[in-house]
């Protein structure tokens, strides 16, 4: 690397660390030597971070999100054995945009709260305690009238095959498509007063979720 080459990239570094790939495939060689990269970046001590995306709190989420542990704890000291029944549910969107990597001469714990609505594609599964359901792909927009035709044609055709299927519990958090009224009737039909989610028997509240095991267990040890 040139000193003058090795100067551009000390300034595209320093001055502009959020569009370092960006910039520096405009003036320098860099782009092209990820060693050469790395080495720079070393010397100017500067970190890697992964900003982790959140969905932002609105001002009464906090005591809803208590209000609804309240609600379980208290179901499960009448029902000991209720989380052994309960399907749960959740989905990941993955998009390109969300693979952004900082640099920085401080250690970061940057958070960045943004609507995850963007084009992507979504990969829904679920677990209970007899194992995994799914994953099931979707290419393009996810809407309650295909979401309803996964529910039907791939989950409840697969847990009616169990002796216990009348006593399942059904959860869903608050995307747009699980609260599209055919589902929420479907779902009435099915699981009748055993399913969890809003407008269901049981209330979920909104923008929570890291309350259930798809979130802090399952992807966690799936990686």
């Amino acid at each position: 690397m040139t000193e003058e080459n090795e100067m551009k990239g000390r300034l595209i570094f320093v001055n502009s660390p959020k569009k370092v790939y960006t910039a520096s495939s405009t003036g320098t060689v860099l782009a092209k030597n990820i060693t050469a990269t790395h080495s720079l970046l070393k010397q100017i001590s500067s970190k890697l971070y992964r900003p982790k995306l959140l969905h932002g709190l609105l001002e009464d989420d906090p005591e809803q999100r208590l209000q609804s542990c309240e609600i379980m704890c208290y179901q499960i000291s009448g029902e000991p054995d209720l989380l052994d029944m309960i399907v749960w549910l959740d989905a990941a969107c993955f998009k390109l945009s969300h693979n952004c990597v900082y640099w920085t001469e401080e250690k970061s714990r940057l958070t960045i709260q943004m609507q995850l609505n963007q084009p992507g594609v979504t990969v829904w599964g679920a677990i209970s305690i007899e194992g995994v359901v799914g994953p099931n792909f979707f290419h393009g927009t996810v809407d309650g009238k295909n979401f309803l035709n996964m529910l039907r044609d791939v989950v409840v055709s697969q847990f009616r095959t169990r002796t216990n299927f009348n006593e399942l519990y059904f959860q869903q958090d608050g995307r747009t498509p699980h609260c599209a009224s055919v589902v929420s009737h479907y779902l009435d039909d099915v699981f009748l007063h055993h399913w969890i989610g809003q407008r269901g028997s049981i209330d979920w509240p909104p923008r929570s979720p890291d309350l259930k095991p798809m979130d802090f267990f399952f992807r966690r040890n799936e990686k």
